[in-house]
């Protein structure tokens, strides 16, 4: 292997954390376990799980190990399974509204999207989503059939709106409807 550790920080590390993020949201800690949070880095745009407390950025080591803070905690597996039994049935065939998971932003205990509202102009909506299935979140609630998301520069438009909050932010980036699974796939 001849890849250095900053190739290694940027590829490798990064789809190993999001696989775990994933995992342990959608299982979530046993009771007995020491609380464990998803930090976040925004110079490196990239997620990581460590024990709640002092940030330890691993993506760019002693440089700026301070970079970046926790956004959410794990949850624990009982809270999980409390959401699961409560979680309405599909039925198998059924088709349900998806997003990508690009126009997702996680903003602390909640997850917003960015939907056109006018030509041009995208409101912050929050929306309940279930977990993560491939790129894609089912959406649960907040977003219907038709509304156009912004998929491609989500995050650009969220940083605008923080730095100079109006109503609405300007365009940035591509926006897309809500689709099903299936129609998402199609290209």
């Amino acid at each position: 292997m001849n890849e250095d550790i900053e190739t290694i920080r940027k590829s490798t590390f990064r789809d190993a954390s999001n696989a775990m993020i994933a995992i342990g949201k959608e299982l979530g800690l046993p009771t007995d376990t020491k609380p464990i949070s998803v930090f976040r880095c925004p110079m490196a745009k990239a997620d990581w799980l460590q024990p709640a407390g002092a940030t330890q950025n691993p993506f760019y080591g002693s440089r700026m190990l301070d970079c970046g803070g926790a956004i959410e905690p794990l949850p624990k597996a009982e809270a999980v399974a409390a959401t699961a039994a409560t979680r309405p049935a599909t039925q198998p065939g059924t088709k349900s509204l998806a997003i990508p998971r690009s126009a997702v932003i996680e903003a602390g205990r909640n997850r917003i999207v960015y939907v056109e509202s006018a030509p041009g102009v995208y409101d912050m909506r929050a929306v309940q989503l279930g977990p993560l299935a491939g790129d894609y979140y089912p959406v649960v609630g907040g977003l219907a059939e038709g509304d156009k998301v912004v998929t491609v520069g989500a995050f650009l438009i969220d940083s605008e709106n923080r730095l100079n909050p109006m109503p609405t932010a300007p365009a940035v980036g591509s926006a897309k409807p809500a689709a099903t699974p299936a129609a998402a796939h199609q290209h």
